[in-house]
């Protein structure tokens, strides 16, 4: 599992800091008592950017640095949740590799034995539920029930979480879904006696209790500022790896409920179209979201005794269209909601019913359904990156919260954008009663995504008006694909890596790690009246030479990782197997030489162009509203630039005769990028067909300097193809290689000069700055 930059980097912020403080906690001395006041981390990401791998690199790291192996109890709401994140970090799940040298166990497994007898973390997971002050059973998860176990309870067990050496075990309890939280499970938390507590929620605001007694504490006696117990995820680097959809689309209709679905299912086909010839990953999906046991358009209840085809019941009645109307497939079909369904009078065979709640949710799931019509709301768990389109009903005063939708239509499948920009988009159906309710609808949907801080473009189209619709090309235009090429890196990278000294099977002063002093505690009393005293001990945890040499390497440009070999072609151990001491002389020695092979690999690493294959301009989705005509584009006309430079850019591009597309961004041509940065492909925006060569053109405010300079790259030709890609920038006013300059007037036109340096044009017109970009690099 390869993390992306932005999550390593969350997740050695929150490690970094919570070893930190562990180190040397607050405790507060009273009496012949002593109280450790726990650390907090609040971790802040918008749904999609991977919270759960965020949370288990951390766990890792802190436990790869603490010198006694930790505890940590893995807590979710909900039940789906954490079997389905118990099934990722569990032996054999996709996440495990992540957590090395950890146990993974469901709380009930909880065996005080096997801690006092291993010598490596453990990582327990159980979910809350009822919340008594007397009843710790609210840890449930299968068989995690906190019932006696040999004369002692499991609470009681977690509490005392013996080691292997005696001493008593760090506990750090991560959350999953911390705006949950309430007084009285910190209450019991805190009865664990904590370490660290790591929380991923959007939000700060606490129960009073927690904020009382652990976040007022740390700001109080530790000096802590908000801004120091807090990890934020910036939204636009989440938005650049391809993780979530990037744009999002309201249509309102003031319809019937079958035509909305009907026009819903039009779009649905297009999708699926172009996912089948792009290879998505499966089916695309739709939801369909209304009230349960009424008749459809009112409030009063729907008669359950009564024949199937004579009910009202908006799921039977959606159900009804799919099927008997547009021909659906009963079996694509999932209805999951509470239905009133009496034995006199039962559905067809052929209507698959889910009523139960999580109690269904692994068939529901094992299903595979492409249309799924819930209740209200949707499954909590119930994450699909397939899912594209949503029906909400908003009529009669429905109370179905469209915001809660967006989270769900926001995950990207593949992990990747696709060249359709269907594919990497998603559209709310709303039907409404009035243009009045879908202004309200819109303002909702904008205030979810400005307080998530969500990176998706957000378009509207209000009842009567035509959604985005596809304007194909109407000549045809190509432009060959840009590779990353290694080969003048790979020999100075094997070089860098046979000088890694092997230190398989040395225990030695080279190898042992002088961690930093932290304070533990060892237990003193009987397990029955367990009382503990405080030691300080240093010494670090000793991790694999492959772990320690990703983890470097990765600071610079994890594609470094691709060309080095670290594993023996045999299947004996390598020297990248070996391990050392964090903190060691031999873990500095691994890190200066990933150091090196991470600088080497982005300074010889080069861009060609490939041969075979090249990108095809395709359709592009627009609106029919503010769509300029032009005559000479691949396309009739674009809508949606910007007025301050695309769109007199586009106007300059079509006087030069030349033909010439605009570009869409992050499903258009890309161009990688070799340079550390927070994307790893640029999409320039417009290109331009001239004699054999392409230009990809990009208009750029010159206060985003430092971003344009790191997309300013040259390209090889490929061999045997005459055609050549030139990358240019238009900025308005001075620029140069320092940055904007005093001179606002005119424009500058970013190039290359014969020897390869950067060269800045200051001209006065767009024409003139269009001029010097269209002529190539010697």
């Amino acid at each position: 599992m390869e993390l992306y930059p932005f999550q390593i980097e969350a997740a050695e912020s929150l490690a970094d800091r919570t070893i930190a403080y562990v180190s040397n906690p607050v405790i507060i001395h009273r009496s012949a008592q002593s109280t450790r006041i726990p650390f907090v981390q609040f971790l802040s990401s918008i749904t999609a950017s991977g919270k759960t791998l965020v949370l288990a690199e951390a766990v890792t790291l802190i436990a790869k640095q603490l010198p006694v192996p930790p505890a940590i109890l893995w807590l979710s709401k909900g039940t789906v949740v954490v079997e389905q994140t118990f099934a990722n970090l569990d032996i054999g799940g996709m996440y495990h590799e992540l957590l090395q040298a950890t146990a993974v166990r469901l709380l009930g497994k909880l065996d005080a034995d096997e801690l006092a007898a291993l010598d490596e973390a453990f990582l327990f997971f159980a979910t809350t539920g009822t919340f008594n002050r007397g009843d710790k059973t609210f840890l449930k998860v299968h068989s995690s029930s906190l019932d006696e176990a040999g004369g002692t309870t499991l609470w009681e067990e977690l509490k005392r979480r013996p080691s292997a050496n005696g001493y008593r075990r760090p506990l750090v309890v991560t959350y999953d879904e911390a705006h949950n939280l309430s007084d009285q499970q910190t209450e019991l938390l805190l009865e664990l006696e904590p370490d660290a507590f790591l929380l991923a929620t959007a939000t700060a605001r606490m129960p009073a209790r927690f904020n009382t007694e652990v976040v007022q504490k740390l700001k109080t006696l530790a000096g802590y500022i908000d801004e120091g117990l807090a990890t934020s995820v910036e939204a636009l680097e989440v938005a650049g790896t391809g993780l979530i959809k990037k744009e999002l689309e309201l249509i309102g209709r003031q319809a019937p409920t079958q035509t909305v679905i009907t026009e819903m299912l039009q779009s649905l086909d297009a999708i699926a179209e172009d996912a089948a010839a792009q290879g998505l990953p499966g089916q695309p999906k739709a939801v369909y979201i209304c009230k349960t046991n009424v008749v459809e358009g009112s409030d009063e209840k729907d008669n359950p005794n009564q024949p199937f085809a004579q009910r009202e019941a908006p799921p039977i009645l959606i159900w009804r269209h799919l099927v008997e109307t547009l021909g659906v497939d009963p079996a694509d079909i999932a209805v999951y909601a509470n239905l009133t369904v009496k034995k006199d009078f039962p559905v067809p065979e052929e209507f698959v019913l889910f009523s139960g709640g999580e109690k269904d949710y692994d068939r529901f799931v094992a299903g595979d359904y492409r249309h799924v019509i819930f209740n209200k709301s949707l499954q909590e768990g119930w994450d699909e990156p397939l899912l594209y389109l949503a029906y909400i009903d908003k009529s009669m005063g429905s109370r179905v919260e469209t915001e809660q939708v967006i989270g769900r239509l926001l995950r990207q499948p593949g992990r990747m954008q696709y060249p359709s920009q269907r594919l990497n988009r998603a559209e709310i159906w709303v039907r409404v009663e009035s243009a009045g309710v879908f202004s309200d609808v819109v303002d909702e949907v904008q205030r979810k995504i400005k307080t998530d801080n969500v990176p998706v473009t957000f378009v509207k189209t209000p009842p009567g008006a035509k959604p985005k619709t596809d304007y194909p090309p109407t000549v045809e235009c190509f432009v060959p694909y840009v590779a990353v090429k290694t080969d003048y890196a790979e020999e100075r990278i094997a070089e860098h890596l046979r000088t890694l000294q092997n230190y398989l099977g040395r225990i030695d002063e080279d190898t042992t790690g002088v961690g930093r002093r932290t304070r533990v505690q060892r237990q003193i009393g009987s397990n029955d009246e367990p009382a503990y005293e405080w030691e300080e001990i240093g010494e670090s945890a000793r991790v694999t030479v492959r772990w320690l040499y990703g983890r470097e390497v990765r600071r610079i440009h994890p594609g470094a990782l691709g060309v080095s070999i670290t594993s023996n072609p045999d299947g004996t151990p390598s020297k990248f197997d070996a391990l050392v001491g964090l903190g060691s002389n031999a873990a500095v020695h691994v890190a200066d030489i990933a150091a090196k092979v991470g600088h080497d690999f982005v300074d010889r690493v080069y861009l060609k162009l490939r041969k075979a294959n090249p990108y095809r301009v395709g359709p592009i989705l627009q609106s029919e509203d503010g769509l300029e005509p032009f005559s000479n584009a691949v396309h009739t006309g674009y809508s949606g630039l910007n007025t301050s430079l695309e769109l007199p850019f586009a106007r300059v591009l079509d006087r030069s005769g030349h033909p010439w597309a605009r570009n869409p961004s992050q499903s258009g041509y890309r161009i990688p990028l070799v340079q550390p940065g927070k994307t790893t492909n640029f999409f320039p925006d417009f290109l331009v067909w001239k004699d054999e060569e392409v230009y990809a053109l990009d208009t750029k405010g010159s206060h985003l300097h430092q971003d344009a300079m790191r997309k300013l790259v040259s390209i090889k030709p490929a061999d045997g193809l005459a055609t050549r890609l030139f990358v240019r920038f238009v900025s308005n006013g001075a620029v140069d290689e320092a940055g904007p300059q005093p001179d606002s007037s005119g424009f500058t036109a970013w190039k290359f000069l014969p020897n390869g340096a950067r060269e800045f044009v200051h001209v006065d017109t767009m024409d003139e700055a269009l001029r010097a970009c269209l002529t190539p690099d010697l």
